[in-house]
């Protein structure tokens, strides 16, 4: 039987358990994806924040897959907390995208690019270089 897990905005999952992870509506999000092949572990994060500033663990607004800085050491855990190799994790990164090119250039943020960034950072930070980008 193929189990699929729809993941919402702001959510993450690792698991053995699914065939599929998913989700929809990326625009100018980072959707980042782990697969660990030896022991068949994947992990999705849906993330729509480069960083949770002033929103707490604990709090209504606090969802651990909302940002790279929460979400990326969660899966990192609980991949190697299954038996996950860090070492052969595969990585991919989908999404940012431009969705208000005009008022990016009228000098407030192009968030797709932030959240971007900050996810190459956090990984960078876990000693994770090896990636793929799909846009």
């Amino acid at each position: 039987m193929i189990k699929t897990k729809l993941l919402k905005t702001g959510d993450y999952h690792v698991s053995k358990n699914y065939n599929f992870l998913t989700t929809k509506g990326i625009g100018s999000c980072v959707v980042i994806c782990l697969f660990e092949k030896k022991n068949k572990i994947a992990a999705m994060a849906h993330m729509l924040l480069p960083h949770q500033e002033g929103v707490h663990p604990g709090s209504m607004d606090y969802k651990i897959g909302q940002s790279p800085e929460s979400a990326i050491p969660h899966m990192l855990n609980e991949i190697i907390a299954m038996g996950g190799d860090i070492e052969n994790l595969r990585i991919s990164l989908i999404g940012a995208g431009n969705m208000f090119p005009s008022i990016a250039e009228g000098g407030f943020a192009n968030i797709g690019n932030e959240i971007l960034l900050a996810t190459k950072n956090e990984l960078e930070k876990h000693n994770l270089k090896n990636y793929c980008r799909i846009s």
